[in-house]
């Protein structure tokens, strides 16, 4: 008997102890809608970053954070929590259900639909009706056409009571078919927004499976980040020059191309120079071996040289247009941070940018920058002066490549390429300058071509006008050139330039001037050339 009870007990004792384990191993789920607070755009790829609050089980739970975009990479996810929990695993999977409609919504709109439908049955048959009783009035039109008996006062009388049932017959029809279009675009509205809704539900998520253990129920703050790709940004300036007595102004500005996969709500945005795709270790150099090569002969053909002047500007210069300021509205200072290898821009906006959206474009800053304005004339080729802004000490701008639309006494100039690289002072071209006249002629009294024994001398010379009809004193820069003999029986001689500086070896002059303004300024240059008679030379 002893022995019966003690069995009992140690069979009650082994149920409870396997009933406490096998509830003590039960999993709670949880599911987490986070909400993106912030987003770092880099210029390739970006970090999101969410956070949810959510209440957590004792024991073990199980946090399923849905509707994340498919898009991202997988081993950049990171998760931090703020709570009394410890973290055990995190995982990531795919959701190809997605989004499951409102049925309630659905239901809702069907009504609306069965509801129009209805009146437009009732509409159709009321203008059936009308239909009908205006067959019944052209019949009774020709019955009463056809009965000589009666009197002309009845014949008047009905007469003006048919004219006045078809109008009103035919007033009805045409509002009751008003009325029966309208209702049919109605349905088809609610038709697309049913078809729309209930369309949704195959979209691929991603979800992000959060393991935690607490040891009481509590509530925890979680931040989740990952990194998506198809999304960058790209720097833009606007540079304008109203006054070359002025500072030149600049608008830095970020286009944003976002293809995340998800929209950006109401987030705060960062712009990143990094670009954390780009491995960050050093590269190792292996050993260079080197070995003899066959000797494989080749007949090679050579295309003509082609030679290209230099481009002087890239904008479309000759296009000109009257401004029209497009505005992309900043709000407040944008705070830049730098790090050891990179600098952001952290706006103090909150964003929305839906994913597909290509060059959203936001204001970074706008600066006024000291610059120095010169002027470069090269009449022998092009009678018009080019006009350049350079700035110097353009690093502590944070300015970086990119395009940039030019803007010169309110007229819109072009697109450039603002080049940063390896440059002490930054040039940038403003095209030309209608202000600045410019003229060269042939000096006659000079034309000259002499007997010399068996050798003959040709003399020319050739005068620059230069006008400022600017309200500001102008830098200008003029070229020419005399020509360089490469013939031992060429010679170059008595040149004149006057106020200028000739380089030897190229024949370039150049001639560098204050001009006042409203003033101009007259230079000349000469020069002979003695040669075999009968050498044909092209010296104009």
């Amino acid at each position: 008997m002893i022995n019966k009870q003690l069995l009992n007990r140690g069979f009650l004792f082994l149920l409870c102890l396997i009933t406490n384990l096998t509830f003590g191993q039960i999993i709670k789920g949880q599911l987490a809608d986070s909400k993106i607070e912030k987003v770092t755009v880099f210029l390739s790829g970006a970090q999101v970053v969410r956070s949810a609050k959510i209440s957590v089980f004792s024991g073990k739970t199980e946090i399923r954070f849905n509707h994340i975009t498919p898009d991202l990479d997988v081993n950049s996810v990171q998760i931090k929590s703020e709570g009394d929990v410890a973290i055990q695993s995190v995982t990531h999977e795919k959701d190809f259900l997605g989004t499951k409609p409102s049925i309630a919504e659905i239901t809702k709109l069907e009504n609306q639909r069965e509801t129009i439908q209805d009146k437009m049955a009732t509409d159709k048959s009321l203008l059936t009706v009308y239909k009908r009783e205006e067959e019944m009035l052209i019949k009774n039109q020709l019955i009463v056409g056809q009965n000589t008996g009666l009197k002309a006062i009845d014949l008047k009388e009905s007469i003006d009571f048919q004219r006045l049932r078809m109008t009103d017959v035919l007033a009805k029809q045409l509002e009751l078919d008003k009325i029966i279009k309208k209702s049919e675009i109605e349905v088809l509205k609610i038709t697309n927004q049913i078809t729309q809704i209930t369309g949704n539900k195959g979209e691929e998520t991603s979800v992000i499976v959060v393991a935690v253990l607490a040891n009481n129920p509590t509530n925890v703050n979680f931040t989740l980040s990952y990194f998506v790709v198809n999304t960058n940004w790209t720097p833009s300036y606007d540079l304008r020059v109203k006054d070359i007595s002025k500072p030149l102004n600049m608008t830095f500005k970020a286009n944003i191309n976002q293809n995340s996969g998800e929209d950006w709500r109401d987030v705060k945005l960062s712009l990143s120079t990094g670009e954390p795709q780009k491995q960050g270790n050093a590269p190792v150099f292996g050993t260079w071996y080197i070995e003899p090569v066959p000797q494989v002969k080749t007949m090679k053909f050579l295309a003509p040289e082609i030679k290209h002047d230099d481009e002087v500007i890239k904008p479309q210069a000759n296009q000109k247009y009257a401004l029209e300021e497009v505005v992309v509205q900043g709000y407040g200072a944008v705070q830049t941070n730098y790090q050891q290898t990179s600098k952001s821009f952290d706006l103090p906006q909150l964003y929305t940018i839906k994913t597909g959206s290509k060059n959203f474009q936001v204001e970074l800053k706008s600066l006024d920058i000291p610059a120095t304005y010169e002027y470069y004339v090269a009449p022998k080729y092009d009678k018009d002066a080019f006009l350049t802004a350079k700035i110097v000490d353009w690093e502590k701008y944070d300015l970086m490549a990119g395009m940039m639309k030019l803007y010169f006494e309110d007229t819109y100039l072009g697109d450039s390429y603002l080049n940063v690289d390896n440059q002490d002072t930054l040039s940038v071209s403003l095209g030309r300058d209608k202000g600045v006249v410019v003229s060269r002629n042939k000096m006659t009294d000079f034309r000259k071509k002499q007997s010399l024994g068996s050798n003959k001398v040709d003399s020319r010379g050739y005068e620059i006008v230069v006008r400022n009809t600017k309200h500001q004193i102008i830098n200008l820069t003029i070229e020419d050139q005399f020509p360089i003999s490469k013939a031992k029986e060429i010679e170059v001689d008595n040149q004149e330039a006057n106020d200028a500086e000739v380089n030897k070896e190229t024949g370039i002059i150049t001639w560098k001037l204050n001009l006042e303004p409203n003033k101009e300024k007259k230079l000349k240059y000469k020069f002979t050339v003695k040669s075999p008679k009968g050498t044909v030379l092209h010296l104009d």
